[in-house]
């Protein structure tokens, strides 16, 4: 006789839980950042920028899976805050 497959499995409860885990985890960054005044995806953007990781608008959108306008508007705070310049590229 075979065994029923669980209907609540691993990968079942992960897709349901990660997300809430996720959004946590930026909650608790974004909390322990703002006495700097920056947000923990403000803080991702600077740091992968700093590490080369991405050098285009498309690239940042790209690592992160966020709309390119997304980064743009992200990109611009932090250009108002000095943390970061833009330069075009050739």
């Amino acid at each position: 006789m075979e065994q029923a497959q669980p209907r609540y499995d691993a990968p079942f409860i992960a897709r349901l839980l990660l997300p809430k885990a996720v959004a946590r985890a930026f909650e608790a960054q974004d909390r322990a950042l703002a006495a700097a005044g920056l947000t923990a995806r403000q803080a991702l953007v600077l740091l992968s920028c700093d590490l080369e990781e991405a050098n285009t608008m498309a690239e940042l959108a790209s690592l992160y899976g966020l709309e390119a306008s997304s980064i743009t508007r992200l990109v611009d705070r932090l250009e108002k805050k000095r943390l970061i310049e833009r330069t075009r590229s050739r």
